[in-house]
């Protein structure tokens, strides 16, 4: 669960792809001999060729700076700035309260009863009995875990007495083994948390502005930036980037650009990312207070032998 921040995944794509390209240089799976490889064709060859691509590979290795805007005075080049552009909430996957998901998160459980020594454990019957001694029950409820002293776990199930004399708790006695009754407790049976999350999706627009004071290194390095982009389209969607697309320019200039510097951009178009955040906790039931009464038929139905639940007018609810 996250706020997704698309710039920041953006400079993790880059970074990863910049850094394998650079560590490819002079294998079998030269990544740059791959992108530039047309640069070698006879058509290409002459002005272009192995000077060029070896260039290339030598600015790649004094490292392409990426950032998140640029001042206008000082600029080293060559850079590939990342700055959002557009953000809009996706409103055909709106949820209901932008409801997702809810999630457990194992907690310790709740001592209710703190260490005591048992007296007894009737296999039979389930019933495990402690002396005058022991601590109040008060407090113990039915759903209420009773742990001895190896840590076995037995659900209390009924049969909670807490008169002097006659402290006793009840489990169901198919899951009764041996007893330890030294260190025992009653604790909760809740050992999770759970939460509400929540979650909105939304589409989002990464402009690269991709410069440096040669036209020729801008082209290098957009062709690049596209090569990353387009392999690692996985990664991305791993990183909770959903349906990346992208579409470019040619060298274009504004305002606020520096002198003397060549610029392309690509606008790269996330189309569904998703934010989702911790929201309330939900209540959990965690015990049973009493036994639930209930009005009952004064006779049978033909087809059966038990007392029905009598059905309660409405106006008596």
């Amino acid at each position: 669960m996250a706020f997704i921040m698309t710039e920041l995944v953006t400079e993790s794509i880059l970074r990863d792809g910049f850094t394998d390209m650079v560590e490819s240089i002079g294998r079998e799976n030269d990544q740059i001999e791959d992108i530039f490889a047309e640069l070698k064709a006879p058509y290409l060859n002459n002005k272009y060729g192995e000077k060029e691509i070896k260039r290339i590979k030598e600015m790649v290795k004094d490292g392409i700076r990426i950032v998140h805007g640029y001042g206008l005075n000082e600029v080293d080049l060559p850079l590939i700035s990342i700055n959002i552009t557009n953000n809009n909430e996706m409103e055909q996957y709106a949820g209901m309260d932008d409801f997702a998901d809810e999630i457990d998160t194992p907690i310790d459980q709740s001592v209710i009863v703190d260490t005591f020594t048992a007296d007894s454990g009737n296999t039979s019957t389930g019933v495990i009995k402690m002396n005058a001694a022991n601590p109040n029950l008060a407090l113990v409820r039915v759903g209420n875990v009773f742990v001895d002293g190896d840590g076995a776990e037995f659900v209390i199930t009924g049969g909670i007495s807490n008169e002097v004399g006659d402290k006793r708790v009840g489990v169901n006695p198919t899951t009764f083994g041996a007893l330890n009754p030294v260190d025992c407790r009653i604790v909760s049976a809740l050992a999770n948390e759970r939460r509400t999350v929540r979650q909105v999706h939304d589409s989002e627009n990464v402009l690269l502005s991709i410069m440096s004071k040669e036209p020729l290194i801008t082209k290098y390095i957009y062709t690049m930036v596209k090569y990353i982009l387009v392999t690692r389209k996985y990664d991305m969607a791993l990183r909770c980037t959903q349906l990346p697309t992208f579409d470019g320019t040619d060298f274009h200039r504004t305002e606020w650009m520096p002198d003397g510097v060549w610029a392309r951009f690509i606008n790269l178009k996330f189309k569904l990312v998703g934010h989702s955040w911790n929201a309330e906790k939900v209540n959990l039931i965690d015990s049973v207070g009493g036994a639930i009464k209930v009005i009952r038929d004064e006779f049978p139905r033909d087809d059966e032998e038990t007392l029905t639940v009598k059905t309660i007018p409405e106006e008596d609810c």
